[in-house]
């Protein structure tokens, strides 16, 4: 009778230590000391940081399996799936639920080099993170990485990284980053507002840079110009065929802009919400097309006039219109900038723009 008493007492142990684990790895997450984690194909996957020290070193191994990416998932959003915007109310949403370090008040975290992915938002508004340790392994740089951390001044990023996506730095204190030589895609809107100065290495293939300013290679592409770049005025390199979309987009401080012949086409909102900007120069351009995309000179009040080559096409609000409205339903809308009047050639597609946009117009000459 003992013996038989001695084994159920066994048996119920079992079952209870088995029904607890159970518990523990329900939906597949498992929770061990201060990290929740899932298993991957590769190792462990740290989903979400429940501590509360404001130091901390992400540890290579978890209960013997080796960690190789961290952040959540749940919405399946990587460098390579729909890229989010910034503003948008549904990534909002997921980074409230607190996955990976997400508005945690850590102040420094280091990332082991076992590490190769984090995910989408993993820092979302670490409002006081100063310093971060980045795995030498890590493959890019997700979207929305450190949104929101406005207490980071700087981060190195490792020779691994290939891509750099929206919203990575936006909202951060960095005012200097430099780009590895391994880098092959930047994204338009990856940067913040404090940004003034971006290196690239000189053995990078894709991307080069000049005085701070963004390009490609042969230097024909014109991609960024940082937001809190200090000089008031800026003149377009003669190589440069386009300036990119969103390229100096909210930069605040430009005041004057001098375009070359060379540029071809302006690209979409290139110079949108660039509040100081009120003298924008063409030069000579002896017949050769521009096209200036969708609301591309929405810069607001301070630019009052603008004077086009003969040969512009012009695209949807794409000047003498403010990008500072926005609507919760429609997103942003632009607004007819008070007293702005356009120049061109009668007869031009300039002139046609301005009284289909019932804009002032002035023929040049």
């Amino acid at each position: 009778m003992k013996k038989l008493f001695a084994f159920l007492i066994v048996i119920s142990i079992v079952f209870f230590c088995t029904a607890t684990a159970f518990a523990a790895k329900e939906d597949g997450k498992i929770t061990s000391g201060d990290y929740d984690y899932i298993l991957t194909d590769g190792g462990a996957q740290l989903i979400k940081y429940n501590g509360e020290s404001k130091n901390v070193e992400i540890p290579s191994e978890i209960d013997g399996h080796r960690v190789v990416k961290v952040g959540c998932d749940l919405l399946k959003i990587s460098s390579k799936d729909v890229r989010w915007s910034y503003s948008t109310s549904d990534y909002e949403k997921f980074c409230l639920k607190s996955y990976g370090f997400a508005r945690k008040n850590i102040e420094s975290v280091k990332i082991p080099d076992t590490v190769t992915e984090l995910s989408a938002g993993c820092f979302y508004r670490c409002e006081a993170l100063k310093s971060v340790v980045l795995s030498k392994k890590l493959r890019y740089i997700p979207q929305q990485l450190f949104y929101g951390c406005k207490s980071l001044l700087s981060v190195a990023l490792p020779e691994s990284v290939d891509e750099i996506c929206d919203g990575a730095f936006v909202k951060t204190g960095i005012t200097k980053l430099s780009v590895p030589a391994g880098v092959r895609v930047i994204n338009e809107k990856a940067f913040g507002n404090k940004l003034q100065k971006l290196n690239v290495a000189k053995k990078n293939k894709s991307y080069s840079s000049k005085g701070g300013v963004l390009y490609n290679k042969k230097k024909t592409i014109l991609y960024f110009y940082p937001h809190s770049k200090p000089s008031g005025s800026f003149t377009v390199p003669s190589k440069v065929k386009l300036i990119r979309a969103n390229s100096f987009r909210e930069n605040k401080k430009l005041q004057r802009l001098t375009i070359p012949k060379s540029v071809r086409v302006i690209g979409e909102e290139a110079f949108g919400g660039c509040g100081g900007l009120a003298k924008v120069s063409f030069k000579p351009r002896g017949g050769k097309r521009l096209k200036i995309e969708d609301k591309a000179f929405t810069c607001g009040k301070n630019l009052k006039e603008l004077s086009l080559p003969k040969n512009t096409r012009l695209g949807y609000y794409a000047v003498g219109y403010d990008y500072s409205f926005w609507d919760d339903e429609f997103g942003q809308i632009s607004r007819k900038t008070k007293g702005f009047v356009l120049k061109g050639y009668k007869g031009s597609a300039v002139e046609k723009y301005a009284k289909r946009n019932e804009l002032k117009f002035k023929a040049a000459g």
